[in-house]
């Protein structure tokens, strides 16, 4: 009885120490890569400053021109291979070619009045945001499957059974006719 109960204890102190070491293993190796990720976070915050120090010195600021004179230069352009546009980033071209593709899409369907004014698109001087058409398309998208999905797995309309005059009396064959129109409307 002693030796089995020494047997026990030997074997839960092995399989303690097991995962012990199994879960120092794992310590280790997460420590690890949290010092490499601290180290590639430490770099990518340099180059990140190092980034803006560089676009700052390049940025041109001009003031006291106004926009009407600068549009009409920017006409006067047109036909040359000379373009002005504004300097956005990738974000904001994706979120412009968005509202470009919806706005093309609104003026097939009807020609009121809708424009990109900014990141908005203005359709009947109501404002929508990529965000508003994204979920709009994404409503469109769950719309359409469900109606797939109904099509698809509504059953067919259950053969109403002819009532025959010969087989019950004219009030059980009247009832039946009232339980079958009702359950049609249901």
């Amino acid at each position: 009885m002693e030796k089995l109960k020494e047997d026990i204890i030997k074997e839960l102190k092995n399989a303690i120490s097991a995962s012990e070491s199994r879960i120092l293993q794992k310590n280790d190796l997460v420590n690890e890569k949290i010092k490499e990720l601290e180290e590639e976070n430490k770099t990518l915050k340099e180059t990140v400053e190092y980034l803006h120090q560089t676009v700052k010195k390049k940025n041109l600021f001009v003031s006291g021109l106004v926009s009407q004179p600068r549009r009409t230069n920017c006409k006067k352009l047109k036909g040359t291979n000379i373009t002005i546009t504004s300097n956005l980033t990738k974000a904001q071209q994706e979120r412009n070619k968005i509202l470009a593709k919806r706005l093309k899409e609104i003026r097939k369907q009807t020609k009121d009045r809708c424009y990109i004014k900014g990141e908005k698109l203005y359709i009947y001087n109501k404002a929508y945001t990529v965000k508003d058409i994204a979920l709009e398309e994404k409503l469109e998208d769950e719309k359409s499957l469900s109606q797939k999905q109904k099509v698809i797995n509504t059953p067919s309309p259950p053969i109403p059974e002819e009532v025959f005059e010969s087989d019950c009396t004219k009030e059980a064959a009247h009832e039946r006719k009232k339980l079958l129109q009702d359950s049609k409307n249901m």
